[in-house]
Formats: C-alpha cells, structure tokens, sequence
C-alpha cells in the first residue's frame, strides 16, 4: 500500500495547526488564550507531522513514536503549570464572574 498520500495529508494537517498557533499567538492578547492555543494546536500540529513523517517513511520508528508520547504528555502539562503560575500572581482575566480558586493556596 503506498502510505505517501496520508503522510503529505498529516503533514499538511500539521502546518495548518502550526500556521493556526502563530496566527493566534500573535492576534490574541490575553495570556491564557495564547496558552491553550500552545497546548492544544501546536500539539495537534507537532503530532501530526510526526506521524505523517512515520507514514513517508515507511517504518515504524520506535522514536517518533517515543517523542509523540513524550509530546502528548509534556506539553499540557507544562502549559497548565504556566496558567496556575500566571493566575497565581494576578495575570489572569479581569472581570471573572466565578473563580473557583479565589483564596485556596494549594
């Protein structure tokens, strides 16, 4: 089976998701939208071009495979650390009708 077609179509999956998150982090100015748009876009954008690079190549490669694990895992959890800091020294949205974290330190 020639796996050409789905892996140009994964990889054009990815640039579009790449080209969606710089677009994004630079028209929107609020710091948590630009952080969902790190984890959730680029994300999509990095695994689908490295899938679509598993697929041009023909193998089966135990370190793509391993980074988008890596990848997959890493990459929220690091862009929900960097919200809980921001909001923890007041760089959050102004104007929230319900915080739940409102006075809980932990």
């Amino acid at each position: 089976m020639n796996w050409s077609i789905p892996g140009y179509l994964l990889l054009v999956l990815g640039i579009f998701f790449t080209l969606a998150t710089a677009i994004g982090m630079a028209r929107f100015e609020e710091l948590f939208i630009k952080l969902h748009l790190g984890s959730k876009c680029l994300t999509a954008g990095a695994l689908s071009v490295l899938f679509g690079v598993m697929f041009l190549e023909a193998v089966v490669s135990g370190k793509i495979i391993l980074l988008a694990v890596f990848l997959a895992l890493s990459n929220p959890v690091a862009s929900h650390a960097l919200a809980r800091a921001a909001y923890k020294n007041a760089e959050g949205p102004e104007g929230l009708y319900i915080d739940e974290y409102r006075g809980k330190d932990s």
